[in-house]
């Protein structure tokens, strides 16, 4: 299991990407291909937004997801799904207009 992480930064529907690889030797490393939300920044709060990644690997098998969230900036993250095949997650901000970090992690 290899998992890959990319990491997007989310200010009512804007993202911006950076990202970072975790392998293990010998394996291939799943690749995040797309991590896209549904609407583009801004968007009043209270509005849903699908995020949705996809991913590939050479290896056999299914790739799964994990989505976590933080404040933009920071350095703790909160875990909003654990892995699941689903690709998507969706998102409605309710208590604050913010920018938020959003990582998902893909694993096969």
């Amino acid at each position: 299991m290899k998992p890959i992480s990319l990491r997007r930064l989310f200010v009512a529907g804007c993202m911006i990407a950076t990202g970072a690889a975790l392998s293990s030797p010998g394996m291939a490393t799943p690749t995040v291909n797309t991590f896209n939300p549904s609407l583009l920044a801004p968007q009043p709060l209270g509005t849903t937004v699908t995020l949705t990644a996809s991913g590939s690997d050479t290896d056999p098998g299914t790739i799964s997801y994990k989505y976590e969230i933080g404040a933009a900036g920071s350095s703790t993250l909160s875990m909003v799904r654990d892995f699941s095949v689903d690709p998507t997650f969706i998102f409605t901000p309710t208590e604050h207009e913010t920018t938020f970090q959003f990582k998902v992690t893909a694993r096969n």
